[in-house]
């Protein structure tokens, strides 16, 4: 940003200073030693030519003073110059005109005839301006005539008398001016156009396009166009557009002021209107360029339209609003280019003629405010931003106060309500297992009381079910870890070692390799199949009360396998469709959804597997 604004203020001191060293040439710049004396005649039907306009009264005129005629479509103006050589030398003059706008100029001498103009452009003209060259001998005497008209742009005469080597190496520097003043109006588009990708804010794009039009605008207007552009019928259509041309920056220029002041959320009224008259506008400029109206009612749409925006701008200030004063700065900048063109194009007052590239310096200076205004909102709007953000920090951090509060209060309900679970659940697997006690300690006192040695052993099987069952609920009541995985080892032993008690077998020997963990609901269904398995092994396995019995449990990709291996005479076959088996099938099948393997070698081993 601040390089930008070095190299434009560079730009202006550079045109600052090249404005007073035109003003100085142009007090001695004219030498009007050659001419005798100038004459002026109104031809009001437009049919005089060179033959009769010779005959005509002509009225002496000051020809240093511009004469300005305004948009003058119904009459052709003729000046008559005499010029005199009263030296003893060839003399060499450039006589130019100083309107780059007129359409039709016409010169006669010497039965010669030039043709200049805007709809007559010379191919070989290298000039912002029409030339003509002036050649005079020793003592020659010689009378041109210019035939001047304009049918759709303002009419002003205005010619100039220079040395040759004056006027070009003026020539040379007006153009190099007007480079330097494109260039450096390209450069702000070029850089609000970026500012416009990164910040993504309509007021950059509006302002890019004011800009590109106001450069387009002085494109024609300072006559530069008439070096790259020379074809008549492209030349015509352009002035007969000439209204678009102006119409276009001071559409943008408006749509920017709106958006730049945020209108439509400060002024909704004042919005409204505004919208409604932007709207119309393409449509009445479109029709003025195809009617070819002339004269004032050209402009006066535009006119309405940058008085409105001026009331807008004069309204955000009253309403004190900060980036206003810097619109308005610019504003009255802008005005004071457009009423210059405006007073120079209506033939009124000409400021080039005082002050030269006045107009390109105030709207390089315009462009320069504007840039600097749209910098400082990008200031306020990350003021702006940092604030917000402060504000959303402040509140999140309220926010997770707020949050782990309510958590700290949530955790500390459910840990309660989980320990009155816990509590619960211990508190019922104790009294289930005091009640299956109470049924065991029935059972074992029936069994004292019955003779009957298959009825004891039924009563016998049923007992130790109802341990294995019960020491479920007892590692339960007693566990303080995580009831969703239990180690099985202490509860194997414990069923195993029930069995021995009950079954008299305390010489057989009992190994354990557990090395996985049980999911509880998984307990209760391992420990009644090794319940079965072990009782089953224990009666017979063995011909004798010796032996060894392998219980395993582990996992192995994601296979739980628990192996119950002997060392007896084998599995019998009649032993495969008992009471027994079936329980194990039906725990196996129905609630692990496993399968079992019976393998009989040197023994029985018994693999049971699920998932």
């Amino acid at each position: 940003m601040h390089k930008k604004i070095k190299y434009i203020l560079i730009f202006i001191l550079t045109l600052s200073s090249s404005i007073f060293a035109d003003k100085l040439i142009d007090i001695n710049k004219t030498t009007n030693d050659l001419i005798s004396s100038s004459y002026i005649y109104i031809d009001n039907t437009n049919n005089e030519t060179i033959d009769t306009i010779k005959n005509k009264e002509f009225k002496r005129i000051d020809i240093s003073k511009p004469k300005s005629f305004g948009y003058s479509p119904n009459f052709t103006v003729w000046i008559k110059i005499a010029f005199i050589n009263t030296s003893d030398e060839v003399q060499k003059r450039i006589l130019q005109y100083e309107n780059s706008l007129t359409t039709h100029i016409n010169l006669y001498y010497d039965d010669k005839v030039i043709h200049e103009g805007l709809f007559q452009i010379s191919s070989d003209r290298k000039t912002l301006e029409p030339i003509f060259e002036i050649n005079l001998r020793a003592k020659e005497h010689k009378t041109y005539y210019f035939q001047l008209s304009s049918k759709i742009t303002t009419l002003i005469v205005d010619l100039k008398l220079y040395d040759l080597k004056k006027f070009y190496e003026q020539e040379v520097r007006r153009q190099n001016i007007l480079v330097f003043f494109f260039t450096a109006m390209f450069i702000l588009a070029a850089y609000n156009l970026v500012i416009y990708f990164i910040v993504k804010s309509e007021s950059y794009l509006f302002y890019v396009f004011y800009i590109l039009g106001i450069s387009l605008h002085q494109f024609f207007y300072t006559g530069y166009s008439t070096l790259f552009i020379q074809d008549p019928s492209t030349v015509e259509f352009i002035i007969k557009a000439a209204s678009l041309i102006v119409a276009i920056p001071i559409f943008f220029f408006s749509i920017f002021t709106i958006s730049f002041t945020n209108t439509k959320e400060n002024h909704p009224k004042l919005y409204k209107y505004l919208r409604i008259y932007l709207f119309l506008y393409p449509f009445i400029i479109g029709m003025i360029v195809y009617l070819q109206e002339e004269g004032w009612i050209r402009n006066i749409f535009s006119a309405i339209l940058l008085m409105l925006v001026l009331f807008l701008t004069l309204y955000s200030v009253a309403k004190k609003n900060r980036q206003s004063y810097f619109l308005l700065l610019g504003w009255i900048i802008f005005f004071g280019s457009m009423i210059s063109m405006y007073l120079a194009s209506a033939g009124l007052y000409n400021i080039y003629n005082d002050i030269p590239y006045l107009v390109e310096l105030f709207l390089v200076l315009e462009g320069l405010i504007f840039s600097i205004a749209l910098a400082d909102r990008i200031k306020i709007l990350e003021l702006e931003k940092n604030k917000v953000q402060l504000s959303l920090i402040k509140y999140q951090e309220n926010e997770t106060i707020r949050l782990k509060s309510m958590v700290d209060e949530k955790t500390e309900k459910l840990q309660s309500a989980l320990q009155d679970k816990e509590f619960l659940l211990k508190e019922l697997n104790h009294r289930v297992k005091n009640n299956m006690q109470t049924i065991i300690s029935l059972i074992r006192l029936q069994k004292d009381s019955i003779k009957d040695p298959k009825m004891s052993e039924m009563l016998i099987s049923i007992q130790n079910r109802l341990n294995a069952m019960s020491e479920v609920h007892q590692l339960l009541y007693s566990s303080n870890e995580d009831l969703s995985f239990i180690s099985p080892t202490e509860y194997f032993i414990s069923i195993v070692n029930g069995i021995k008690e009950t079954t008299y077998s305390e010489d057989i020997i009992v190994k354990y390799d557990i090395k996985s963990y049980l999911r509880t609901e998984e307990v209760l269904y391992c420990g009644l199949i090794i319940n079965e398995l072990v009782t089953n092994c224990i009666k017979h396995a063995f011909s004798l009360d010796e032996g060894q019995i392998f219980i395993k449990f582990y996992e192995n990709k994601d296979k739980k396998i628990l192996e119950v291996i002997d060392n007896g005479i084998g599995f019998p076959k009649y032993a495969k469709e008992s009471f027994g088996m079936d329980l194990i099938r039906s725990l196996i099948e129905i609630y692990l959804k496993g399968n079992i393997e019976i393998k009989n070698k040197n023994g029985t081993h018994i693999t049971i597997t699920w998932n």
